[in-house]
């Protein structure tokens, strides 16, 4: 499993990062058609890890991270 920060930015004097995880499958073979991979995103507020989106079979999943970074962005907003 491999965590990198894939956006970080600041609003309204808090700090928010988006994370991706992403993880082999286990059990998965080289015969079957699958990507073998799954990932999710984690949305980090102020230093502390707030949500997890769902693990999903994908090397990227740009949605989420996106709903993510807009949560980060209404949290900033309702806390001032």
């Amino acid at each position: 499993m491999t965590q990198e920060s894939v956006h970080n930015f600041s609003r309204l004097g808090h700090e928010i990062e988006i994370i991706r995880e992403r993880e082999g499958i286990p059990g998965a073979s080289n015969f079957e058609e699958r990507l073998g991979i799954r990932v999710r995103y984690g949305l980090k507020f102020d230093g502390e890890i707030i949500e997890w989106s769902e693990f999903v079979e994908a090397f990227d999943n740009e949605e989420d991270a996106i709903r993510l970074a807009e949560v980060g962005e209404e949290r900033s907003q309702k806390l001032g």
